[in-house]
């Protein structure tokens, strides 16, 4: 019984060592110099100028060293190329950085790989909202002999990201290879068809520029003004400019909304040259404009509909004063009740006078030039409506002169 226990001690024992012992095999890699090209998958001659990254920096390899050993947490890193390499795979656009870097992964295991860049879509893209070119940038770290694993290292590399107005983030902490990428946002007002971005990894002295093309589009669009009053009471212009890289008879777009009502749906853009067409209110709340064309990416534009508590404000004071000073020309006395009457009847007629000449509707029969989603023009219509509506009405309808206290027929 004793000899049993005794063995599985020992058998306990030696596993342990042999545990450690792994483990301190696992925990750093020393390969001859001679071998170094294999190991990075670069030319004889690109040796010479391979570095090691360790947390206290990168450090050229002597030319009189005959074994490298790496650790955890530091990479062999070696130029492939002098420039940078690009190739398209599957409709993207990827582009690698002229290095190659070698490390362990967590399990200790040595991982070759490279950094590359995604660029989303294609390029830059025109944003009407603000008038900026806005994409999306996709940086990692590609195993290309394994693709499809995602292995974690065993230590960092980190890129620092200048160039263009905004770079979102503008430093990256990369810790595993392969996808998921990280996600970088860029933004930059430009007219040219290309904007640089730097990359500056902290293992390399210099950095590269990475070019991201810009798409021009063919037209570009505004709305004017951005925010009106709802429920049909205000109404917007949609501007459509051709640029010149439209061709030279112009260019078909189609115009659709998600809730407003638009004029025209179908428009003819020539160079250089604006088309424009309106839209109305529907409800309350942000709408969503899209102009489309076979020939160029669609653009969206939003407009928000909000409360018309500034119009109604204004119509009811507009008719309020206009009834009013209706009643206080009339000659004859009137009963004090008639008073709230017609006071009443006039606010009602200037809000409905001034909401039929929002939504363009004059009742008034008179010639009106002014600029429609005014707070000011809605007072002066809701006036004339509390004011000269109820006058005519009263002297034409004896029923309303009744009510309103007046002579009686």
């Amino acid at each position: 019984m004793k000899d049993h226990r005794t063995l599985a001690v020992l058998t306990a024992a030696l596993a342990i060592v042999l545990a450690r012992s792994s483990v301190r095999e696992l925990s750093a890699q020393a390969v001859p110099r001679v071998d170094l090209h294999k190991l990075l998958g670069v030319s004889a001659a690109r040796v010479r100028a391979t570095a090691l990254m360790t947390a206290a920096g990168t450090t050229k390899i002597a030319d009189t060293a005959r074994h490298v050993t790496i650790a955890r947490g530091t990479f062999l890193v070696a130029a492939l190329h002098d420039t940078l390499r690009s190739h398209t795979t599957v409709g993207e656009a990827h582009l690698d950085l002229p290095l190659q870097l070698y490390g362990l992964n967590a399990a200790g295991v040595g991982v070759r790989f490279l950094v590359r860049c995604e660029i989303v879509g294609g390029g830059l893209k025109y944003d009407p909202a603000d008038g900026l070119y806005r994409g999306d940038l996709l940086v990692g770290l590609e195993n290309a002999v394994a693709p499809g694993a995602s292995d974690s290292l065993s230590g960092t590399v980190r890129l620092q990201l200048t160039g263009p107005d905004t770079v979102s983030p503008g430093q990256l902490t990369l810790s595993h290879t392969n996808i998921p990428y990280a996600s970088v946002r860029l933004a930059a007002a430009t007219h040219s068809n290309v904007v640089t971005m730097h990359i500056h990894p902290s293992f390399e002295a210099a950095g590269t520029d990475v070019p991201i093309p810009v798409r021009q589009p063919l037209f570009l669009v505004a709305v004017s003004p951005k925010r009106i009053d709802g429920y049909g009471l205000g109404a917007a212009t949609l501007t459509i400019l051709g640029t010149s890289r439209v061709p030279k008879e112009s260019v078909g777009v189609s115009v659709d909304a998600e809730r407003g009502t638009l004029g025209v749906t179908s428009l003819q853009v020539a160079r250089n040259h604006a088309a424009t067409t309106t839209v109305r209110s529907r409800g309350l709340g942000d709408d969503r404009l899209s102009v489309r064309s076979g020939r160029s990416d669609s653009m969206v534009v939003m407009i928000t509909y909000v409360a018309p508590l500034a119009f109604l404000v204004a119509a009811l004071l507009g008719g309020l004063f206009g009834a009013s000073l209706t009643r206080l020309k009339a000659r004859k006395q009137q009963r004090d009740a008639s008073w709230a009457r017609y006071v009443g009847a006039g606010v009602i007629s200037g809000v409905v006078g001034a909401v039929a000449w929002a939504l363009g509707v004059n009742l008034l029969g008179v010639s009106i030039r002014v600029p429609n989603g005014s707070e000011g023009a809605a007072f002066v219509i809701a006036y004339l409506a509390g004011h000269q509506g109820l006058s005519t009405l009263s002297s034409r309808m004896a029923p309303v002169a009744h009510w309103l206290g007046g002579p009686h027929g």
